[in-house]
């Protein structure tokens, strides 16, 4: 069972509308961490799947039209109508950035900044 606020409309499943208020802070109910968490585990899923394209000898240039092609869609599907907070974005960008890293083969030890990798890989950033 979900609702949703829509200018002051509340929704529910069965799709009956009622008149309400809206309180800010109040319109997300419980399950909304659960639904901001799903699409980062199924970009780790469809990643996980093409593991082996993400740390084969292919060139960049491919591993970055997969990436974009399946695994990019999978974290963004649905997100369309939520909200973002600046703490939503940032963790799908350090998703994103932890899955480029992947990609080219370095750890966090290597101590290569993130604009450096993004540069490598010319993956579009997750927040645009």
């Amino acid at each position: 069972m979900y609702d949703m606020n829509v200018q002051n409309r509340s929704c529910s499943k069965t799709g009956q509308a009622s008149q309400t208020v809206a309180k800010p802070g109040l319109t997300r109910n419980k399950n909304f961490k659960k639904e901001v968490n799903r699409p980062i585990q199924l970009g780790w899923a469809a990643f996980g799947k093409l593991r082996d394209i993400s740390s084969s000898n292919i060139p960049q240039c491919l591993k970055t039209r997969i990436c974009e092609q399946c695994v990019l869609p999978e974290m963004t599907y649905g997100s369309e109508t939520w909200s973002l907070t600046m703490g939503l974005i940032r963790r799908r960008r350090v998703t994103q950035q932890a899955m480029e890293r992947a990609m080219l083969g370095v750890s966090l030890r290597d101590q290569i900044r993130n604009e450096e990798i993004r540069r490598r890989t010319r993956v579009t950033d997750i927040a645009q």
